[in-house]
C-alpha cells in the first residue's frame, strides 16, 4: 500500500502533465517513510518519455530526476 503524495509532488506531476502531456500519477509511489522524493516506476514508460521528463527538469529547475537503483527513477523537489 502506498501513501498519498505530498502537495509539492502533486504540483510537479501536474506540471509534467501540462508541459509534456505525460500522466505519471499511476507510475508514482511514495515510501512509507517521509522522504524528499517520490519514485517513478519506469517499467511501463518508454525511454523517450523519461528523457522528456529529464529535459523538463533542467528547464523548470524545481525538481531533479536521478536513477534510484532497481526502483526506477527518483523525482526530488528542489527547495527554492
Amino acid at each position: 500500500m502506498t501513501k498519498e503524495l505530498a502537495p509539492k509532488f502533486k504540483e510537479i506531476i501536474s506540471y509534467i502533465k501540462k508541459m509534456v502531456n505525460i500522466d505519471i500519477s499511476e507510475h508514482s509511489t511514495v515510501s512509507s517513510k517521509p522522504r524528499s522524493f517520490f519514485n517513478l516506476d519506469n517499467s511501463k514508460l518508454h525511454y523517450t518519455k523519461i528523457n522528456e521528463i529529464k529535459r523538463l527538469s533542467h528547464v523548470y529547475g524545481k525538481f531533479k530526476v536521478s536513477e534510484n537503483g532497481g526502483y526506477g527513477y527518483a523525482i526530488e523537489a528542489i527547495k527554492a
